[in-house]
């Protein structure tokens, strides 16, 4: 009777598991394998329960068996592989996400970038790198540069001294000979409305010497329309926008933070298999540079017409951020146009919240690859042929005399990277971020132009 009890108590959680599709064993909108897996579970417990005594001591000796595995495997995934399977991010009411203070995670590279895996850390006040000091001594001698960013900034892919923000601390207190503390605030995805919206809360608290925001030109323009933060009133003045994140993202959030690490660990192996057709693996095989362009241009002009024409302020992506090439080889059209009407109230506003604080401020504008290269690149190709309109200088030239317009100071490292062997210093393989190498030369570069123009 205990025996059938057992069994039977075990079959109930395992389809009520399936049932409500919880975020542990990473349920999602549809009836997946591990759903249809429970259910099968349970059926056989609750057979194994209608059968003699030896089969029912049998199943229940196999059925905790499955289970002490299960967490035995669990734990120790959580001891030895906690950054490979944990999450950084979590969804914030504000500014769409955030990162999670005390959290870390590791990036992989693909093997064109050397195949090696890099481990970030988030300190205990939300920021990449080590911990520093809140609220501020009034006795601290070091010079505070706090920048933020995307992906760029945020540098996922590279050890934290080897970021453009600690190799930017280094140039400068080498120069200056005292002690100067940067601050990374990139978060991976993030376009400059959220950087604004951090700003103006952060800036108080952190008090810095100097603040710089770097605007990765090659997809910056598109985000502000993605993220439905902001929209422009008729005077073409910022406003804020009343978005709501669609279900199925909560859920991916929820998922990521809660789910067993065995169930992710499957699904990597599941998918490093030859036959593996997961979305993530076909997208990457069929990636076509020739296509990246026409691809990206379509769903800026959809997002466009799904936020501004068609009202819809449900946000749907957060981290696919897709080459501004309605900008780029479009730069008449509705969507480019208000996209850079756009940008500059949120650069003003960006400006506006470093002047209230008494804060130097310094945008750098970060090219892509493809605008370096005049057009080809692992992660791009402009046909001009087809897009007779395309401008390697645009989007960079935008995005810097639009953070002029607002009075502060702008670089651009477009003509400094094409002049530092512009392939040496970005990933290959389609990925478009800049390596070790570019983020050093372009830290070393910005470090002359703040020493030269006396803004630390």
């Amino acid at each position: 009777m205990l025996t059938r009890t057992l069994l039977w108590s075990l079959a109930l959680v395992s389809l009520v598991l399936a049932l409500i599709n919880h975020p542990m064993i990473g349920g999602g909108t549809a009836f997946g394998a591990t759903q249809l897996l429970l259910v099968v579970a349970s059926a056989a417990l609750f057979v194994a329960g209608l059968l003699g005594s030896k089969v029912q001591i049998q199943a229940s000796l196999g059925a905790v068996s499955v289970i002490l595995s299960v967490l035995v495997a669990e734990g120790a995934l959580r001891i030895c592989c906690y950054d490979r399977f944990s999450t950084a991010y979590r969804l914030h009411e504000k500014y769409l996400y955030e990162l999670i203070p005390r959290a870390s995670q590791s990036f992989t590279h693909i093997p064109v970038n050397g195949g090696h895996r890099v481990t970030f850390s988030v300190n205990v006040h939300g920021f990449r790198g080590p911990d520093f000091e809140l609220p501020r001594s009034k006795h601290d001698p070091a010079k505070r540069v706090v920048v933020y960013g995307d992906s760029f900034v945020h540098a996922t892919f590279s050890d934290n001294e080897s970021t453009f923000v600690s190799r930017l601390g280094y140039y400068l207190q080498r120069e200056l000979g005292s002690t100067v503390e940067p601050i990374n605030a990139g978060v991976a995805g993030y376009g400059p409305d959220q950087i604004l919206l951090r700003m103006e809360r952060e800036l108080r608290f952190l008090e810095p010497d100097l603040v710089v925001v770097a605007v990765f030109s090659g997809n910056d323009f598109g985000d502000l329309v993605r993220n439905k933060l902001f929209k422009l009133n008729a005077q073409e003045q910022l406003m804020s926008n009343e978005f709501e994140v669609d279900p199925e993202i909560r859920r991916q959030f929820i998922v990521a933070q809660t789910e067993l690490f065995a169930k992710k660990l499957v699904r990597e192996a599941v998918q490093s298999l030859p036959t593996s057709v997961s979305g993530r693996r076909t997208q990457v095989a069929s990636f076509n540079k020739e296509e990246m362009v026409s691809r990206a241009l379509n769903q800026h002009l959809r997002e466009y017409k799904e936020y501004l024409l068609d009202g819809d302020d449900v946000v749907k992506e957060m981290r696919m951020d897709p080459y501004s090439a309605d900008i780029a080889v479009m730069p008449e059209s509705e969507s480019a146009q208000y996209k850079v009407a756009l940008m500059q109230s949120v650069m003003r506003g960006i400006t506006a919240t470093a002047d209230r604080s008494g804060v130097p401020i310094l945008y750098v504008t970060i090219p892509h690859p493809m605008d370096v290269l005049d057009g080809d690149h692992d992660s791009g190709f402009v046909d001009r042929a087809q897009f007779p309109d395309y401008d390697a200088d645009r989007l960079s030239r935008l995005s810097r005399g639009l953070a002029e317009s607002t009075g502060a100071r702008s670089i651009s490292l477009i003509e400094k990277f094409r002049l530092s062997d512009p392939w040496s210093l970005y990933f290959k393989g389609g990925d478009d971020h800049w390596n070790d190498t570019g983020q050093d030369v372009a830290a070393q570069y910005v470090a002359e132009v703040v020493l030269s123009e006396g803004l630390l």
